[in-house]
């Protein structure tokens, strides 16, 4: 979780000539936007495709597989408000942030 955008800077950098799309849901995005800076400061044209499902998918995985679907921290819409007895996104749910289009641009 959060490789994809690395690797795809890298893959640019070593393939100036290919089209280079990152494919990312939006926990791993959120693991290393950082690196946007990079991608920016060198100049390189990657396609982002963000999959927003407001989840921790990988985190989401391992707690469905071992932990009897006892999830903790893996909603990126829960907030303090919230229901504890919420068990994914609904129309209940706060406006999910960031806006990363508007994260974007800001580099």
């Amino acid at each position: 979780m959060g490789y994809g955008f690395p690797a795809a800077i890298g893959a640019k950098i070593g393939n100036e000539d290919k089209l280079v799309i990152c494919i990312s849901g939006d926990g791993g995005m959120q693991m290393n936007i950082q690196e946007m800076a990079t991608a920016v400061a060198e100049e390189l044209p990657v396609i982002i495709c963000i999959f927003n499902n407001s989840s921790l998918g990988m985190v989401r995985q391992v707690q469905t597989l071992f932990y009897e679907k006892h999830y903790s921290s893996v909603c990126t819409r829960r907030r303090k408000s919230c229901d504890l007895r919420c068990s994914g996104t609904s129309d209940q749910c706060p406006v999910y942030s960031p806006d990363f289009v508007a994260l974007a641009k800001s580099y």
